[in-house]
């Protein structure tokens, strides 16, 4: 497909799409690039799509144009119908001035994970909160549709909504459901299963034997992650043949995302137990997405575990989706959507959250059971037909192939009367002295200063 390539719009039969991510293109991806390829992959079977980062990369996608990031312009001028996620639209403004209507993916309430990631530092968590709610309310306020991955974020994000003013009699009228707005895209999966293994485990890391079973975290460690708690339970049991615990999360591709305090604690913590490198082991790589499948086939169960927090309650682990993808068994923490539907479907065990012994017997229950691990793992492979991105992708499809403006969004007027706002950069005396507060509380004197000379600093380059 050339049509991105030549200037000037080209006819089409289908209305044109432009992906945007934020994230980074490329062999190995994160989950908010994962989720742009997908799309556009799923897209491209009824209609022109091309696929494009903000941020930095470029990756070939079968029947999709895929762009680089000075293409963004064009791409969007090409495009009738625009689908975007994170940060994209606050660090390109232009896009507020464009009339074609714009799908926001908003799969990752990132505020949440934000403030999780702030907590011990209150002066930074003031900083992020602010910035992060600013972003997404941003984006609610310019959107004609919405995406979201669960039922449970998306009553969250039709309360933001409401707080934006986008809920009215405008958008209710056509729709008292408001599924015309924003529904339900989760995370999907391929439409074939992940071939059969033709190696183990031992083949990477050669103190794990060739019969020896392994629970394995596909994914990052970060800091709304528990991966303490399920090092210990883990060494607390003793199986045979003996249960390793491996966990992928190499340093990120995306150079903005710093390493995680989780990850060094856990190495540390499992240093400390004696077991690293004997019963659990770090994979320093990021494996490129489309090799992950040689570890998923490769392992036993798949887990993983997090604290209690509202970022739980409004996640989507798409990492249990790759579990599913490879017919694992699933041991998790409870708390989400996603676990309880595993739990239903006899894929896995989810366990309260921060319980080392529960941890431990959910484990036991599948390490030491034969007939168990096999039975779960069918239902885990079972359960994954129900997210294969071609069918899952059909609320967003529907949308693309006959994109429109927002009822709201049509009259400017009416928009005015129900109160459109964009939330304001905060300033003047009361958020200067709430800011002098907390930087005296943060660290004193030396603090503030601080933060007087970094402000001066950025005045002086023009920032």
């Amino acid at each position: 497909m050339s049509a991105p390539m030549a200037s000037g719009p080209q006819p089409t039969e289908q209305p044109r799409v432009v992906v945007i991510t934020d994230d980074v293109l490329g062999d190995r991806m994160a989950g908010p690039a994962i989720r742009a390829v997908e799309i556009a992959r799923a897209l491209s079977a009824r209609q022109p799509v091309a696929l494009v980062s903000a941020a930095n990369g470029h990756v070939d996608v079968a029947g999709v144009d895929c762009g680089r990031p000075s293409d963004l312009r064009r791409l969007v001028e090409w495009s009738d119908v625009v689908v975007l996620q994170g940060a994209v639209m606050v660090r390109h403004p232009w896009l507020h001035s464009i009339n074609t209507p714009i799908v926001v993916d908003l799969y990752d309430p990132f505020h949440l994970e934000a403030l999780q990631l702030s907590s011990d530092d209150p002066l930074h968590s003031v900083d992020i909160v602010e910035s992060t709610i600013r972003t997404l309310s941003d984006q609610i306020v310019r959107g004609d549709f919405f995406i979201c991955a669960t039922e449970r974020q998306r009553d969250l994000w039709l309360g933001h909504m409401g707080a934006v003013g986008r809920i009215n009699h405008l958008t209710r009228s056509s729709d008292p459901d408001f599924r015309s707005l924003i529904d339900l895209v989760p995370f999907g999966l391929p439409d074939t299963p992940p071939a059969s293994a033709d190696h183990t485990f031992h083949d990477i890391i050669p103190a794990i034997g060739t019969d020896d079973l392994v629970a394995f975290w596909a994914g990052g460690i970060y800091d709304w992650f528990d991966p303490i708690t399920l090092i210990d339970a883990v060494a607390s049991i003793d199986t045979t043949p003996p249960l390793h615990l491996v966990f992928l999360g190499g340093r990120h591709p995306n150079p903005d995302v710093p390493e995680m305090a989780a990850a060094t604690r856990s190495r540390q913590h499992a240093a400390d137990l004696g077991i690293e490198g004997g019963r659990v082991h770090f994979i320093d790589e990021w494996i490129p997405y489309e090799q992950r499948q040689r570890l998923l086939v490769a392992a036993h169960i798949g887990v993983t575990t997090h604290h209690r927090s509202a970022e739980t309650a409004f996640s989507f682990r798409t990492r249990m989706l790759d579990y599913l993808w490879a017919g694992l068994p699933v041991v998790c923490t409870e708390g989400d959507e996603l676990s309880a539907t595993v739990e239903a479907a006899g894929a896995g065990k989810a366990v309260p959250a921060d319980d080392t012994d529960a941890l431990a017997s959910a484990l036991m229950a599948l390490a030491g059971d034969t007939d168990a691990l096999d039975r779960a793992a069918r239902a885990s492979a079972l359960l994954a037909r129900q997210y294969r991105w071609t069918d899952i992708v059909e609320p967003l499809r529907a949308f693309t192939l006959d994109p429109e403006t927002a009822a709201d969004r049509r009259q400017p007027v009416a928009r005015t009367a129900v109160g459109f706002h964009r939330p304001p950069r905060q300033s003047g005396p009361s958020h200067m002295w709430r800011r002098t507060r907390l930087n005296l509380a943060a660290g004193g004197f030396r603090q503030l200063s601080a933060s007087i000379l970094r402000k001066l600093s950025r005045r002086a380059d023009g920032g």
